[in-house]
């Protein structure tokens, strides 16, 4: 298989591949360890900036405007889009991008998923301490992600299996070209 590099913290661009079609919203964990990458002022704006544009679709149903975002626009591009996580949790909850409109929208706004998110916007904590790695796949897509510093290279697998194309098989290495064959090394925390 190919080798899967981590590296430290570099800024990626996001990836938003997949939504959350449930009948309760639940932050994906891919959403959860993007969103931690922001320091903790830009987070605080991100989830706060989320959580205003979701109490405005929750206070007016029947207005398409507040379900619409440009994305070319000022604020969608430096205090949203341009986060880490901004575009993965906004895909969570099934906004859909339409480049050919230059907006994002929401087609179908359902109460329950807006009023969980809204919670989880302001509870949401990262974990502390935390480690940004930076993962790539095979196919040479990018996943950048927090984890806890008492997390283990298996959990770093476990996520990286959990995000690549079904059946894309590949090998875990840390940069260096270390390589993690066996249990043993995978039950090291990603903090060594």
């Amino acid at each position: 298989g190919v080798p899967v590099r981590l590296h430290g913290a570099a800024r990626l661009p996001s990836m938003a591949t997949f939504d959350s079609d449930g009948p309760a919203w639940t932050a994906t964990e891919r959403t959860r360890r993007t969103v931690a990458l922001n320091p903790p002022e830009a987070l605080q704006d991100l989830l706060q900036l989320v959580a205003s544009i979701l109490s405005k679709i929750l206070d007016n149903p029947g207005e398409e405007k507040y379900r619409s975002l440009k994305q070319s626009g000022r604020v969608c591009q430096q205090r949203l889009l341009g986060r880490p996580g901004g575009r993965e949790l906004l895909a969570s909850l099934g906004f859909k991008s339409d480049e050919r409109a230059d907006a994002i929208s929401l087609a179908n706004a359902d109460d329950a998923k807006l009023r969980a998110a809204l919670a989880w916007c302001a509870s949401y904590k990262p974990p502390s301490p935390h480690v940004a790695l930076v993962i790539r796949l095979p196919s040479g897509a990018r996943l950048e992600a927090a984890f806890s510093t008492d997390e283990t290279l298996r959990d770093v697998r476990a996520y990286a299996d959990a995000c690549a194309p079904k059946g894309a098989p590949y090998d875990l290495g840390q940069a260096g070209g270390i390589r993690y064959d066996d249990d043993a090394a995978l039950d090291q925390a990603v903090s060594t």
